[in-house]
């Protein structure tokens, strides 16, 4: 297999790494390719880990070509359930969602001018505030999305990838972006020392990464050893993943 190019709706979830992504090449390696690798105009949609696993396996990978006329509503609602994210690494998410839609929107117009009087061409788009709408499809407040634009314009790439890894939240990296660079990247290169992922470093400006009552930390406490015990499961089997959905699901309904 020759390297294939990843879609640019693709490359808005942050590639899997270290354990997690070690455990699923051995799972290939063992079981072969369970799901078949999404494509859309020659390029991966959905499925670059399974891919890059199959690789580094030395396991033949599968493809299926599929229609969409929005990549990006298909590769969240894909993935929003798929992964075990953080609301900060959600907020990346969403801010790459919204940057896409922002470039989509602007190829339209550019469109739109050049066909003058043979009208307008039609693209989608999202309704309403493009902020609030991204982070309403990955689960996440406006806020949140903000801060992670503010991180990705403001802040050194290293910052903003220790947010994607789940390193540091959002809010932190932010707050980080007001100093100079020499500081955030010595921040970012800490915390991805750390190893684990951030505990509610800021639970007064974050609320949505901290349990507000103590019925609810007991349903959270108790989703979360619902999840422990389906990560036993083979990290490349559908049952895995569709545990995981009805899991995150009912966290997100007893928050």
């Amino acid at each position: 297999m020759s390297d294939i190019p990843f879609h640019d709706a693709a490359n808005i979830f942050p590639l899997m790494t270290g354990d997690d992504f070690d455990q699923l090449v051995e799972d290939i390696r063992k079981h072969g390719l369970r799901e078949p690798v999404a494509m859309l105009d020659e390029k991966i949609l959905d499925g670059r880990n399974r891919y890059r696993a199959c690789l580094l396996a030395r396991v033949e990978c599968q493809f299926e070509t599929i229609e969409t006329d929005d990549p990006v509503a298909y590769v969240v609602s894909l993935n929003k359930h798929r992964r075990q994210m953080t609301p900060s690494q959600l907020a990346t998410v969403a801010d790459k969602v919204r940057a896409y839609y922002d470039k989509q929107a602007k190829e339209r117009q550019k469109l739109s001018e050049g066909r003058g009087k043979k009208g307008p061409v039609k693209l989608p788009d999202l309704k309403g505030d493009a902020r609030d709408a991204a982070g309403k499809a990955v689960g996440v407040s406006g806020k949140l999305v903000d801060n992670a634009r503010v991180v990705r314009e403001k802040g050194v790439p290293e910052l903003y990838e220790a947010v994607e890894q789940g390193r540091m939240s959002v809010t932190r990296a932010a707050e980080l972006t007001e100093r100079d660079e020499k500081e955030q990247r010595e921040m970012a290169e800490q915390a991805t020392a750390t190893g684990g992922r951030y505990r509610n470093q800021h639970p007064k400006t974050e609320p949505e990464e901290t349990p507000r009552d103590t019925s609810k930390s007991v349903a959270i406490s108790r989703g979360n050893e619902a999840i422990n015990a389906l990560k036993r499961i083979p990290i490349n089997d559908p049952l895995r993943k569709r545990g995981f959905q009805i899991v995150t699901d009912w966290i997100r309904v007893h928050k």
